[in-house]
């Protein structure tokens, strides 16, 4: 029913369900920024100014390690690579609550 996390060989600054977990806190320095990208419109590619959220995820890697003190999380090693897997939703709701208290 909830998904589940396998990060191969990187760490919790490459885990994108952090940015879900940003885009669902409310913290004060919370901001929209102006993103630009390539777009098909009328059949032509043209460049197109938007407006996100933006993400600062400087703290994904401490988010991770707060989270695997305080859940499991499973570690296996493939060749080089340190495998993590992690339930997302719980992952998600701890990440929620750390940017909501420790962000400014």
């Amino acid at each position: 029913m909830y998904g589940d996390v396998l990060l191969i060989g990187v760490d919790y600054d490459k885990n994108t369900s952090l940015n879900l977990a940003d885009v669902r806190a409310d913290y004060p320095s919370k901001h929209n920024c102006v993103e630009h990208s390539a777009i098909m419109e009328n059949g032509k590619r043209v460049w197109k100014a938007y407006e996100t959220l933006f993400v600062d995820g400087e703290d994904f890697v401490d988010i991770g390690a707060a989270f695997e003190k305080e859940h499991p999380v499973k570690k296996a090693t493939l060749g080089n690579a340190t495998l993590r897997f992690m339930k997302q939703r719980e992952l998600v709701d701890y990440a929620v609550k750390w940017i909501e208290a420790n962000r400014k």
